[in-house]
């Protein structure tokens, strides 16, 4: 590629886990490709510090809520003094702020959307408020970056944008860096799995849109048939101790355990035999990419850009969405056949190694960026 750019990448500063690394990813993929990086977010936090530990240039103007416009002119000098082509926003906050100050420079505006608005909020005012705020500016953002043509499709439903305007880049994996630090078996030993029990876990945030409950009759139905099975909430969130309750209810405090957030998930995912997804809807979820890099075979459910992700039948099954009868069919078929639970995590590695790799990613926003630079 000859064409080098100046590109401003905004974001809240507030993303943790998945989305987090994916940000970070891109942006030092882009460094590497030979474009002019930085980065603007509203909030000190692990993104900004991790920014400055990989080397990306990284200001934070701060704001103490989403219509704290005084950044609007703070971030719209920065992106006249340095000379941006290109302001790139992630997220309500910065897709607000960032729009409206890139609009006022003339850079080209590029927005990537991650999941489908209405349902990133379980607090109902964000969830009231937030999505209106968002389409309030959408009009002002040249391309929209959608990470799976099952949210594409969804947003095409509800109007978000023209059709014209979306493109699809899935998200990726820096397979070099996707690699455990702890053994399997240290890390069985770690979170209490005996040698002989089956285990799975989901590693989300447990929120409405994960349909965590749904993984908790899962566990009594696989328990019935397979009593030393394991299953790990792997993650934070208003649904905690809902779920702990339900689960004494229940009786399943030896069957299911609660690591609460974890820095080192892929750790825990090298000690489980299964990764699974219950969610009711999903953009691209980066956890079942990395559950494969690291050999696993995956169980989910058929929503959003899963499907895209996980191949049925290959790299593991999808069940229709709050189907927990199929989804214990199928995960104690898994924790029954070792050799089939080793065949799709082999074919799960090699897949995410074809199809998923941050240099293709990169190589698509960029052709994103050169589009509307051309016109």
């Amino acid at each position: 590629m000859s064409r080098k750019l100046k590109i401003l990448q905004v974001i809240g500063g507030g993303e943790i886990a998945g989305s987090k690394h994916q940000f970070l990813e891109l942006c030092l993929e882009q460094l590497k490709r030979g474009h002019e990086i930085a980065i603007v977010c509203f909030i000190e936090g692990e993104l900004s510090e991790d920014a400055r530990k990989m080397g990306i240039p990284i200001t934070v103007l701060p704001m103490a809520n989403i219509a704290d416009w005084r950044v609007i002119p703070l971030l719209q000098k920065r992106i006249r003094e340095g000379g941006y082509q290109i302001v790139h926003t992630h997220g309500v906050r910065a897709n607000f702020i960032g729009r409206i100050a890139a609009r006022r420079t003339g850079a080209h505006i590029i927005t990537t959307i991650y999941s489908f608005p209405k349902e990133d909020y379980k607090n109902i005012l964000k969830r009231t408020f937030y999505p209106p705020i968002d389409r309030l500016t959408v009009k002002f953002a040249e391309r929209l970056i959608v990470v799976s043509h099952g949210l594409k499709e969804r947003l095409i439903q509800v109007r978000y944008a023209p059709e014209e305007k979306l493109r699809v880049v899935h998200c990726s994996l820096d397979l070099e860096k996707t690699k455990p630090t702890k053994t399997r078996a240290q890390m069985r030993e770690e979170l209490g799995i005996p040698d002989n029990a089956p285990s799975c876990g989901m590693l989300a945030r447990l929120v409405h849109v994960k349909n965590p409950f749904l993984l908790l009759e899962v566990a009594q139905k696989v328990n019935e048939e397979i009593p030393e099975a394991m299953f790990f909430f792997v993650g934070d969130g208003p649904y905690l101790n809902d779920l702990q309750r339900e689960t004494l209810k229940r009786g399943l405090q030896r069957t299911v355990k609660f690591t609460g957030f974890r820095k080192d998930p892929l750790d825990v995912v090298e000690a489980l035999d299964v990764i699974v997804l219950t969610s009711l809807s999903e953009g691209l979820p980066v956890t079942l990419l990395e559950a494969m890099a690291l050999k696993k075979p995956v169980v989910a459910t058929r929503v959003g850009g899963v499907p895209e992700v996980v191949k049925d039948g290959v790299t593991g099954f999808l069940v229709p969405s709050g189907d927990s009868q199929g989804f214990s069919r199928v995960l104690i078929s898994l924790f029954k056949n070792h050799d089939l639970m080793r065949e799709m995590g082999e074919r799960g590695r090699k897949w995410v190694e074809e199809n998923f790799s941050l240099s293709t990613m990169a190589e698509k926003t960029d052709k994103v960026y050169f589009e509307v630079l051309e016109e």
